[in-house]
């Protein structure tokens, strides 16, 4: 049997289930219909799916979202932040560094996660430095590219180099679409 069906029975075996599927419309083309076929095989799954294009299924709710308010977005990154261990606390010369990693993140959640994982091994002070080098070399000059795609593409490209080989490897394989 082909692997679209496949998924479609492991995914009803499961039962209710949330699936995510990220950047859906690099592959929306081929990848609709395969989305379509999991929702008659398994009606216990949940499909988050984002997408800057609408796909046009039957059962599909759309949720445009923009970015945070600048105050959400630091709360966020602190939030985060202290979750995972970081130490710098939320002194004002903290608060107006990370005001300014998600000013240049675009005030985008995603972003802002990206960068606050990072808090556990580097200051404030060092992620913002990051964010400088990298959005600098990983800026587009094409025209027809939004500000805020090429800065969370150097977001996530960041966030990849700085996992070790191993660990992109595994998270290569989690990946349903190249």
């Amino acid at each position: 049997r082909e692997p679209v069906s496949q998924l479609g029975d492991v995914l009803r075996g499961r039962g209710r289930v949330l699936v995510v599927l990220d950047n859906f419309e690099q592959v929306i083309e081929d990848a609709a219909p395969a989305l379509d076929l999991w929702l008659d095989r398994a009606p216990g799954a949940v499909f988050l799916v984002t997408s800057r294009t609408r796909l046009g299924l039957r059962s599909e709710t759309s949720i445009s979202l923009g970015p945070l308010p600048e105050d959400a977005a630091v709360s966020l990154f602190l939030e985060r932040a202290t979750g995972l261990g970081a130490t710098f606390g939320d002194a004002p010369q903290n608060r107006e560094l990370i005001g300014e990693i998600v000013r240049r993140l675009d005030c985008l959640a995603l972003a802002v996660e990206l960068a606050a994982a990072r808090s556990r091994v580097l200051s404030p002070e060092q992620i913002l430095a990051r964010l400088e080098q990298r959005f600098r070399l990983l800026r587009t000059s094409r025209r027809d590219r939004a500000e805020r795609q090429a800065t969370m593409r150097g977001a996530i490209d960041w966030s990849w180099k700085l996992l070790e080989p191993p660990a992109q490897g595994a998270l290569a394989q989690s990946s349903v679409f190249r």
